[in-house]
């Protein structure tokens, strides 16, 4: 989350994002959501990270053997 993308993959990139990204460099990054407001993002957050893997690919349109 956040309200600068710029600053934030800048952060991933020098290794200061989150534990997962850092994990798993480089990455690319596939899909923003624009969100009115923390509680929002918070909520979509919480949302996305509880569907599987298939069913995230298939909301951002992409096949499964694209992305690792």
């Amino acid at each position: 989350m956040t309200n600068n993308i710029v600053r934030r993959l800048k952060e991933h990139e020098q290794g200061r994002g989150s534990k997962f990204v850092r994990s798993w460099r480089p990455f690319e990054l596939v899909k923003t959501i624009p969100c009115r407001n923390a509680g929002e993002a918070r909520r979509l957050e919480y949302e996305l990270k509880r569907l599987t893997r298939k069913e995230k690919l298939d909301r951002l349109g992409l096949p499964l053997k694209q992305l690792r």
